[in-house]
């Protein structure tokens, strides 16, 4: 039985695909720490509507995610190697 089972029948067929539903999906499907993971989401909150860019400072990534600045660039490290997010650097005001 899948979760399709509960639904009434006129909606067992609509195919939804919405980035937030393809982007859990996708989520699902990774074979990386769950940190990782969590920090995946972390940055897709911040991307425009499109989901291909995000800019948020290295500090506000840390205080949202809760994590710490070594484990968040271990973190993104592994991303990066598994091709799911590319670091452009940028300068701003402060460097």
């Amino acid at each position: 039985m899948n979760y399709k089972d509960h639904l009434p029948k006129h909606k067992r067929k609509q195919k939804i695909a919405t980035r937030h539903n393809l982007l859990w999906n996708s989520i699902r499907e990774i074979k990386m720490h769950p940190d990782a993971r969590w920090l995946f989401c972390v940055l897709d909150s911040f991307a425009n509507k499109q989901g291909e860019s995000c800019f948020p400072s290295v500090s506000t990534i840390l205080k949202v995610s809760g994590l710490g600045r070594t484990r968040f660039y271990e973190l993104r490290s592994m991303l990066e190697s598994a091709g799911w997010i590319k670091t452009i650097p940028r300068l701003t005001k402060t460097g």
